[in-house]
């Protein structure tokens, strides 16, 4: 599990200078990989779970790096949905992992949307394997 964290720590490092779907299609070859092969291991898709919120978060963490500035992190976050106040709570947070577990950044980046993006959850993969 180490071994796994850590490289989902490198292909979602803050700083890697490529674009999010790019990211995303890397972390899915790699999960989907990872789930094929230790599917035999899991008896349940509910062991997922806590992983895919681990990794959801690092996801909110990328994208929070991306935005770069106050005023971006700001208008993002009120064009998915957050209200003007929250969106301004969370601007000022100290932290990018602090900032991308907050309740603004969870619903502009919620489950669905990151679906949309792209991402598809180990709890998904096991869903289509498993038989």
């Amino acid at each position: 599990m180490s071994r796994f964290k850590a490289r989902v720590v490198d292909l979602t490092g803050r700083h890697r200078g490529i674009r999010f779907s790019e990211m995303l299609c890397q972390l899915n070859t790699y999960l989907q990989g990872w789930c094929g092969y230790y599917l035999r291991l899991m008896p349940n898709s509910c062991e997922f779970r806590p992983i895919d919120q681990w990794i959801r978060r690092r996801l909110r963490m990328y994208r929070w790096v991306q935005w770069k500035t106050r005023s971006n992190r700001l208008h993002e976050l009120i064009k998915g949905g957050a209200s003007r106040a929250s969106a301004l709570q969370v601007c000022g947070c100290p932290g990018v992992w602090r900032a991308s577990h907050t309740p603004a950044v969870d619903r502009c980046m919620s489950v669905e949307r990151l679906s949309k993006a792209g991402f598809v959850s180990l709890e998904e993969y096991y869903r289509r394997l498993k038989p």
